[in-house]
């Protein structure tokens, strides 16, 4: 598994657009299976690969206890790329983190250990910690 960060600290430098055109450059022209991880409350990339709708993100995955990543990852139009959406709840874990919470780490261990596998988001569902509890759409009962 090969990782690719694009990081800037200053805004409209074409972050979202340069991982997006990456990924789906990665995922048709080269056939490799691509999971773009949106980490940007703007959501943009989120918003430019998948229809709107109601999505499992990754501000759930760092502040629900017990998650299975197959709940997070959606498939995109474009075949072998995958998303892990971002939305606007990532703007209040900011400021959870500023406060002095703490992120589940262990669900962010437990999601690269799952795609450092092979067929890492496939058929099998995995858990990324022991328990049976699953994320929840928003909206949703719990």
């Amino acid at each position: 598994m090969r990782t690719i960060a694009i990081v800037n600290l200053k805004g409209g430098v074409g972050k979202t657009v340069t991982a997006v055109n990456v990924a789906a450059i990665l995922a048709t022209e080269y056939g490799q299976r691509v999971l773009l991880i949106d980490a940007d409350p703007q959501a943009n990339a989120t918003q430019s690969l998948l229809p709107p709708g109601e999505y499992n993100t990754l501000a759930g995955l760092l502040t629900i206890p017990d998650a299975y990543y197959d709940d997070l990852l959606y498939h995109s139009s474009i075949r072998g790329l995958d998303v892990l959406p971002a939305d606007d709840d990532l703007r209040s874990l900011d400021l959870a983190l500023l406060q002095g919470e703490q992120p589940n780490r262990q669900a962010i261990r437990g999601l690269r250990d799952a795609l450092t596998e092979d067929d890492a988001y496939g058929s099998r569902a995995r858990t990324l910690r022991s328990g049976h509890r699953r994320l929840h759409r928003r909206g949703d009962p719990h």
